[in-house]
């Protein structure tokens, strides 16, 4: 109930946001992860799409990390035209470069014996591959870019192999999809978190469905999989809130840092 109140709470503040208070608190934040040793290190990052309004954006990021596996990178001095590659340039800057992972929600058959529902939406991440790929994205009734649906099947996912990672079983549960034995890299370096809220101590309301909670859980909990991810939670300053104010449950994942609009760390 708590949590409730508070995301009614967050929602009625974020809505007197301008335009333009949301495009420079949202440059802010993501120019703080852009310069982190973190970001520029990783070279496998989950970044969520963002909607057009309410919460801080993510399609500076976005650019960002997508170019990075550009073929080549024109830059232009007083003297001439240098032209140089994507491997280069990260040397130069020392960004390395970066496949791009964003949520894809889907649904399976839920196995809580408590809950009634039939169904339960899990999320994956899967791979964005191109700057191209991501403007020609359509958006869903909440403005959001998605993933073509047709089209999901052939994308990376960033736990190994390509599509969904849970199956249905035949039996109406669900089921790990099995990898392959000798699978190219699995895993993430860095996911960028969205939130309703977060606090100075770390902790993080979420949307109420959990579904980066279920993620992390399932892909890194108890040390699956090798090294969590670095979790880096993005959000507005009026999405702070005193210490205290948060209620975390023993599933919930706390963030290892948090990017603020207002240009703290």
């Amino acid at each position: 109930e708590t949590k409730k109140l508070l995301r009614s709470e967050m929602k009625s503040n974020l809505s007197n946001l301008t335009p333009e208070a949301l495009r420079s608190q949202s440059q802010t934040a993501q120019n703080i992860i852009l310069d982190s040793p973190q970001y520029k290190s990783a070279t496998r990052i989950g970044i969520y799409l963002s909607m057009p309004h309410s919460e801080a954006q993510t399609d500076l990021l976005i650019r960002d990390a997508l170019s990075t596996t550009t073929t080549t990178t024109t830059t232009k001095t007083t003297a001439a035209t240098t032209t140089t590659t994507a491997a280069e340039f990260s040397k130069m800057t020392g960004n390395k470069e970066k496949k791009v992972f964003v949520p894809y929600i889907y649904s399976v058959r839920n196995e809580d014996q408590i809950s009634k529902k039939r169904t339960m939406k899990v999320m994956d991440m899967l791979r964005l591959e191109t700057l191209e790929e991501y403007e020609g994205l359509e958006r869903d009734g909440w403005g959001i870019p998605m993933l073509d649906g047709q089209r999901v099947e052939e994308k990376e996912n960033a736990m190994g192999g390509r599509g969904f990672a849970l199956r249905g079983d035949g039996g109406g549960g669900q089921v790990v999809r099995e990898r392959e034995e000798e699978e190219e890299e699995r895993g993430l370096d860095l996911i960028v978190v969205p939130a309703v809220a977060f606090d100075r101590e770390l902790n993080r309301l979420g949307h109420g469905a959990g579904f980066y909670d279920r993620f992390l859980t399932r892909n890194f909990g108890n040390g699956k999989n090798g090294k969590k991810p670095f979790l880096f939670g993005i959000c507005l300053a009026e999405q702070i809130v005193p210490d205290g104010k948060l209620v975390m449950e023993p599933w919930d994942w706390r963030v290892d840092a948090v990017a603020v609009g207002d240009g703290t760390l």
